[in-house]
């Protein structure tokens, strides 16, 4: 009976042991071990147990540490590279007070930061992506940005309805031909077209401005800087929508945004015309050093992304 309770005794210390090698089932093994003994037996168990709790929380100390440390030197060492990034390599807005007005707030990227282990040293500065177009309302009133605007190629006005139905401040100035453009040939369309845009808008109509005209023309009845934004979605091949970014550019105020549709270059078998949009903003952005932030998805009564640029400087 003696040697059967030394054998029983035996098996629970190792089984101890063991359970303080596997700190994931040790604390489980225990408690069931010290639920079957009693006495001596039970005193050493407890203090086996408690070792392994020990042990664990030593474990969780150091790895702590280890992940405080690693967090400190990663954002001293991703600031050390911020700083040292070569002026040829930072977008007009780097550091720009315009830029770090909105760092933290509903405009910027809180949410990219808060998924950083230090977000207060990890997040650079930048505005938020957001998920298609149909967002871009709320972004520019997070912006402050929703007071007036002008959108380049309007069709049948269905995006113009979406940004004076939520964006209840906004006076906006709806600029198209309404003629034979891309694949809007048909000029027998286009007066259609016109019309169901009246309709469209017809409840805001005491803050809209239509304008019947091309969009290189508009352009020289707006003053400069007196726009908070301009979204460009008129002709999509490269050459024209080139001349918008260039004829609009001037008229968006220090601040505001600059957006547009469809960022892409190639044939759009569906449209049967080949864009230009991407190559020409591209371009556009690069000779002005200008970061183009792009929708993380497309359209949703399209193609293709989106695109948007704040306007820092001239």
């Amino acid at each position: 009976m003696q040697g059967e309770r030394d054998r029983r005794t035996e098996r629970l210390e190792a089984h101890a042991a063991w359970a303080s090698q596997k700190p994931t089932d040790a604390l489980d093994a225990l408690r069931r071990a010290v639920d079957a003994v009693t006495g001596s037996q039970r005193a050493k168990l407890e203090e086996a147990f408690d070792g392994v709790k020990d042990a664990l929380n030593a474990a969780k100390r150091r790895a702590d540490g280890v992940r405080d440390a690693t967090t400190r030197a990663s954002a001293a060492g991703y600031d050390a590279e911020r700083a040292d990034l070569p002026f040829s390599r930072r977008d007009a807005c780097f550091d720009h007070p315009i830029l770090q007005a909105h760092h933290g707030g509903p405009a910027s990227n809180l949410a990219v930061a808060q998924h950083s282990p230090d977000p207060a040293a990890r997040a650079t500065p930048l505005l938020r992506i957001i998920p298609h177009r149909h967002a871009l309302p709320s972004l520019l009133r997070d912006l402050g940005l929703d007071r007036v605007g002008a959108e380049l190629g309007v069709w049948k006005g269905s995006y113009s309805r979406r940004l004076l139905s939520e964006l209840p401040d906004l006076t906006l100035h709806l600029v198209d031909s309404w003629e034979p453009v891309d694949i809007y040939q048909s000029a027998d369309k286009q007066d259609d077209a016109y019309a169901e845009t009246l309709q469209a808008v017809e409840p805001y109509k005491a803050r809209t401005r239509v304008h019947r005209n091309w969009t290189s023309d508009a352009a020289k009845s707006f003053e400069d800087q007196s726009l908070d934004f301009v979204y460009v979605d008129a002709s999509h091949d490269y050459r024209n929508c080139r001349a918008d970014l260039i004829d609009w550019w001037p008229k968006v105020k220090v601040g505001g945004l600059f957006a547009g549709n469809d960022y892409y270059t190639g044939h759009v078998a569906a449209a049967g015309v080949t864009f230009g949009v991407k190559d020409a903003v591209d371009e556009f952005a690069a000779v002005r050093n200008l970061r183009v932030y792009v929708t993380a998805g497309n359209d949703p009564d399209g193609c293709c992304p989106d695109w948007y640029v704040l306007k820092c400087g001239e």
